[in-house]
């Protein structure tokens, strides 16, 4: 399932990150890689979404969340 259409208030594995390699850079660094345990704490408007990652909340935009493959835990 990809990110940016599942459910909220959910945890989730990410199986596959499809973006451009800029992109996972910046999200290696946030902490979101192949295998992390997520938290999809709330879609906002525009299509982003706000995943709680190692106790961090961050904002990933509808583009890179398109690109994220996760299946639920």
């Amino acid at each position: 399932m990809i990110l940016s259409r599942a459910k909220t208030k959910r945890s989730y594995i990410v199986n596959k990150i499809t973006a451009l390699e800029k992109d996972k850079r910046k999200l290696y660094k946030l902490g979101v890689f192949k295998k992390v345990k997520i938290y999809l704490v709330e879609k906002i408007a525009g299509g982003g979404v706000i995943v709680s990652v190692s106790g961090s909340d961050i904002i990933i935009g509808k583009k890179v969340a398109e690109k994220i493959e996760v299946s639920q835990c």
